[in-house]
């Protein structure tokens, strides 16, 4: 059960599934220490906490040892982010069928690492199939292991998002006018740091006629976002967080 990023799974309402097992993963003693994975999310947490740096160190190796107790009766397993936990999957149950997903910071991090090609090519030989949230992902996690594998293996790309809700058109209405939006409106949801690109968005609509960006969310990055929305001309609206 994975809270964090902003994205927050109701780990209780999730228990009382028929059929559905959910167990915490424990990192950190007492448990009220585990901050790394809360909140705003890794990058973020182990910059404002103490405490959130030292789940870097206990989370990888507990997260092993919780596989490896339940792997026996486990039919698949599927990971997401390979570091660290596509990693702690091929480590701790290597004959169980593994789909590994990769996101973004996972793929930042392993760019970065000195031994981020060789741990790549781990999660490669650990799991039966990859799954990326963007053919850009993919991309750079293939030229990441090209050269040691000598081949660049391909995944399906997965992109998050959900189905459109059906939206009552007087709500719609209420929300356009409330933001003040007339033409074409674009939203973004997300963290406002720069991994995510919201730098782009803004460059994209400046000096377009009749197209509102909508940026939801919140993050160290606002007031440069801000700045630049306002010096690009963009018509940005700053949402702010949205539960």
């Amino acid at each position: 059960c994975y809270i964090g990023n902003g994205v927050v799974v109701d780990c209780d309402a999730l228990r009382s599934e028929p059929g559905l097992s959910v167990h915490f993963v424990r990192y950190a003693w007492p448990r009220a220490l585990g901050r790394t994975f809360y909140g705003a999310g890794v990058p973020d947490n182990v910059q404002t906490s103490v405490a959130a740096w030292g789940g870097l160190l206990t989370f990888p190796p507990a997260l092993a040892l919780a596989t490896r107790a339940r792997a026996a009766g486990w039919d698949g397993v599927v990971s997401h982010w390979a570091v660290p936990s596509a990693l702690a999957v091929a480590h701790a149950a290597p004959g169980v069928p593994h789909v590994a997903f990769l996101h973004s910071a996972d793929v930042h991090l392993l760019e970065r690492l000195p031994l981020g090609g060789r741990l790549a090519a781990r999660v490669v030989a650990g799991a039966r199939a990859l799954a990326f949230s963007s053919h850009d992902l993919e991309r750079r996690f293939e030229r990441l292991v090209a050269e040691r594998l000598g081949a660049a293996p391909r995944g399906a790309v997965v992109p998050i998002g959900t189905d459109e809700p059906p939206v009552d058109p007087r709500e719609r209405a209420r929300s356009r006018q409330a933001l003040g939006v007339r033409g074409l409106l674009v939203l973004a949801l997300a963290r406002h740091v720069p991994v995510k690109g919201l730098d782009v968005a803004i460059d994209a609509v400046a000096g377009a006629h009749g197209i509102t960006l909508a940026l939801a969310g919140d993050g160290p990055e606002r007031a440069a976002l801000t700045e630049r929305a306002a010096a690009y001309g963009s018509d940005v609206r700053f949402v702010g967080t949205v539960t």
